[in-house]
């Protein structure tokens, strides 16, 4: 549909999990270091609650990587005698399956570790956060090694180098922005501990991430850049995440913490809640489109249908925040 072939969809999953996981393993181990540096015992605590938090977003995200590596390899046919031999290019149905066939031996060790992991949170919780540093270190590790080594090599260390980056800088950029708008539900909105010291860490690893898109984009900017509807809106998208992202860590984050401060109170106004919504789901949308788009190659919309799109996308995400809200309640109370 759309000129959008199964395996582009399969590689957008694939890297969505991937990123979510990725960056919840790299804020959560950032987390925990902030917390046994510091020697006050409320900020420590601070830290460590938030780390604590983020395995309730990590799991998921495990879960959607290992189903769609597994859907990947039976679909793909993956482990056929010559599904290896001959493949260069990574973007290609071939050159999935040629990746997907080499990482076998480490999607193994991330499913038994995920498995190990989620089994200790359910059984044993006590003892899973005593060592929770551990678990996420050994991920982030894991999941570096999928995102950076080139398992299907596409002919030169430049090409090379430039595909490493554009999959490990969603860990900072897609990943990132979907914990960012997780922790604003999951810590309920009362955000002034917070917004002075966990969100600008994160906003930094934004930016982080943003540049080394921008390093990845100069590397093969020659041979990669058209002037098409797909690739011209994914420069309008880069455009909205550097506004957005300069407001919500600027102007929106300055008035919530104004306001808490002069009603001595964690409430925010209902008004204020909307308009972090709305800048989240802006931020999620926009960077789960650029992703997806860059591996639509054949995608037949224009420019102002991909925008239609968008926006419809942008609007769902808005309208579901409320059910998760109530899902994470559920499942948080701990």
């Amino acid at each position: 549909m759309f000129g959008i072939e199964i395996f582009e969809v399969l590689i957008f999953f694939r890297q969505l999990g991937l990123s979510v996981a990725g960056a919840a393993a790299f804020w959560g181990c950032v987390f925990l270091f902030l917390g046994k540096k510091t020697k006050d015992a409320r900020s420590s605590a601070l830290w460590q609650g938030v780390s604590q938090k983020l395995i309730l977003i990590f799991f998921p995200a495990f879960f959607l990587f290992s189903a769609v590596w597994a859907v990947i390899a039976i679909s793909q046919c993956v482990f056929c005698i010559s599904a290896h031999e001959g493949i260069s290019i990574a973007e290609t149905s071939a050159g999935l399956i040629n990746a997907t066939y080499k990482q076998y031996g480490l999607y193994v060790a991330y499913v038994i570790l995920g498995l190990a992991g989620f089994a200790a949170f359910l059984i044993r919780r006590a003892f899973f956060y005593k060592h929770i540093g551990w678990f996420f270190g050994a991920f982030f590790l894991i999941i570096s090694a999928l995102l950076l080594y080139p398992w299907a090599p596409l002919g030169s260390f430049r090409h090379d180098i430039a595909a490493s980056l554009h999959g490990w800088h969603s860990i900072f950029t897609l990943g990132s922005v979907v914990i960012v708008d997780f922790l604003f539900i999951a810590l309920k909105f009362n955000l002034r501990p917070y917004l002075t010291k966990i969100f600008p860490l994160i906003t930094g690893g934004v930016w982080l991430g943003l540049g080394l898109d921008f390093i990845n984009v100069g590397l093969i900017f020659q041979e990669e850049f058209l002037s098409i509807p797909r690739i011209l809106f994914m420069q309008t998208l880069i455009g909205i995440v550097i506004i957005n992202g300069a407001l919500l860590s600027g102007p929106i984050s300055r008035a919530i913490i104004s306001f808490q401060e002069r009603m001595n109170s964690e409430y925010i106004p209902s008004s204020l809640k909307k308009i972090v919504g709305i800048s989240g789901a802006v931020s999620i949308t926009a960077w789960a489109s650029v992703t997806a788009l860059d591996g639509f190659r054949s995608l037949t919309l224009t420019y102002w249908q991909i925008a239609f799109f968008y926006i419809l996308f942008a609007g769902a995400i808005f309208l579901s925040r409320g059910i998760f809200e109530k899902i994470l309640e559920r499942y948080s109370g701990d």
